[in-house]
């Protein structure tokens, strides 16, 4: 029995001692302890020291408890009733954690936050949940802006770390987190319907003239021309922009935009100023603050541009200045229109100058199938040949054109000997019985099958107006590899030669212009 337990039974031993009358007739439930000490004297099963189960709602042992307090636990934080200022919440215990602010005394020593734990700035926070307690500004719940370097909110992150739009707020303070125009502070223009500010009214609260301002800042409230960054003309006596003086402060606005020097960071267009609205990707800083976009334009898809200009800013790859191909029903580079404006489409085969290779036959475009071994690009991609064209011999040639592709002694314009039963030309008869030049090649391969001068891959020298080489064209084609070294004229300087191509090795002083870089 503990002393607890045995003081009320001492007690009644002394006051039976000293008046066993009372002892007696003090007892009303007969259970051996007087009232004053029985804590329920019409109940015999009710006194101090009587055995008392926990959960059936009776303090059987007059403790103040149902069960034995030492041994209750109702959270289950490991501290009992007597000790536990909080029995109910398992947060709360005299080990527990007690970050000063929240108004809760977690740890049971009477006081908000550790006894004797300094708050150094004063906000009403201290380490480790102030992350910055040299400065008041710095605590949780702060406001933190975005793109300043500095987590004054104590999140981990700069900016707010539920801040959608990138403007600085997140909810519940910005009341719409999809639109950066909008958050705390922000100019909210009377009659728009639209509460930029997130005042709760459209406009600022006490905006008269519907400027966007208020006093004091608005120095005029009754004319909504008169505001901080109106225009302000000067020698009209009438102080518009509220900077005190009549006119810019600092000299003359010579582009008439409502700032002077040393605020105006160009006096020669009146669409660059303070303030001004500076679209990203254009290449110019028209709110002079540094940089080219202001701090709450947005880029969704990181490709440099911002709307307007970025005609779809989910998609990385549209964008002013960006490829746009005829025919895909996407205006990529946002000049209104599907396909680019800047070449014609001759052939009609929706690819425009500079992509089709060749404006005048409408088989040739990028991505038109190519077969390997008839001297043309078809693909535009520099050579004779899709670049995943087979040609399992080795023989240049593959199917449908090389009738035989396991055997490199047969292809188009081989040599046929007559009688052996095998077309080695794949002309569909044994011997090369319709080379009527008799210079190996057959049409229609051969364009002029009278000339044995003429067939693919001749000498075809520029100028003598004569196609040599079957390739359409008087002179090497600018889109076949010749030399087969992966560059095609212009950006190979030579290609008759497969070791000059762009990035070659190219020895010093020999003569040579290896590398195609315009040295030697």
């Amino acid at each position: 029995m503990t002393l607890r337990q045995t003081l009320p039974w001492l007690g009644f031993a002394l006051l039976w001692a000293c008046d066993p009358l009372v002892a007696t007739f003090d007892d009303a439930d007969g259970d051996g302890v007087v009232t004053s000490l029985d804590c329920d004297d019409s109940d015999p099963d009710v006194f101090p020291g009587n055995a008392d189960p926990l959960g059936d709602g009776i303090d059987q042992n007059c403790d103040g408890w149902d069960g034995v307090a030492e041994l209750i636990d109702q959270d289950g934080d490991g501290f009992n009733v007597l000790d536990d200022c909080d029995d109910a919440d398992g947060s709360i215990h005299p080990d527990a954690d007690d970050p000063v602010g929240d108004g809760i005394d977690q740890n049971c020593d009477s006081v908000d936050g550790i006894a004797g734990v300094i708050d150094a700035d004063g906000d009403g926070f201290s380490p480790p949940q102030d992350c910055d307690d040299a400065d008041a500004s710095i605590y949780p719940g702060a406001n933190d802006s975005l793109g300043d370097g500095i987590d004054q909110n104590c999140d981990g992150v700069d900016g707010l770390a539920g801040d959608q739009d990138g403007d600085g707020f997140s909810p519940p303070q910005d009341c719409d987190d999809a639109d950066a125009s909008i958050f705390p502070g922000a100019f909210d223009a009377l009659g728009d319907g639209v509460d930029q500010n997130c005042d709760g009214v459209d406009g600022l609260v006490g905006d008269q003239d519907g400027d966007g301002f208020s006093p004091p800042q608005d120095c005029d409230d009754a004319d909504v021309s008169i505001f901080p960054g109106a225009l302000d003309p000067f020698g009209d006596g009438v102080d518009q922009n509220c900077d005190g003086v009549d006119g810019i402060a600092g000299g003359v606005d010579a582009d008439g935009d409502g700032f002077g020097p040393g605020q105006d960071c160009d006096e020669k267009d009146p669409s660059v100023f303070p303030g001004a609205p500076d679209l990203l990707g254009d290449g110019i800083d028209q709110d002079c603050d540094g940089v080219d976009g202001s701090a709450n334009s947005i880029d969704a898809d990181g490709d440099g541009f911002s709307p307007p200009i970025d005609c779809d800013d989910a998609d990385a790859s549209i964008f002013p200045g960006a490829a746009d191909f005829l025919g895909d029903g996407i205006d990529q580079n946002c000049d209104g229109v599907d396909g680019s404006v800047q070449g014609p489409d001759a052939d009609g085969d929706g690819f425009h100058q500079p992509q089709d290779c060749n404006d005048k036959d409408p088989t040739v475009f990028p991505g038109a199938p190519d077969p390997l071994g008839d001297g043309i690009d078809q693909d535009c991609d520099g050579m004779d040949g899709a670049a995943n064209a087979v040609d399992a011999d080795g023989d240049g040639f593959s199917p449908p054109f090389d009738c035989d592709d396991a055997d490199a002694s047969v292809f188009p314009g081989a040599a046929d000997s007559i009688g052996d039963g095998i077309d080695q030309n794949c002309d569909g008869v044994d011997g090369s019985v319709n080379d009527a030049d008799a210079d190996g090649f057959l049409p229609p391969l051969d364009c002029d099958d009278t000339d044995p001068l003429i067939f693919p891959g001749a000498p075809d020298p520029v100028g003598d107006g004569i196609d040599q080489d079957c390739d359409g064209m008087d002179g090497p084609n600018p889109n076949i590899d010749n030399d087969g070294d992966g560059f095609v004229v212009p950006q190979d300087c030579d290609d008759t030669d497969a070791s000059i191509f762009p990035g070659a090795p190219d020895a010093p002083k020999d003569g040579i212009d290896s590398d195609c870089d315009g040295v030697t």
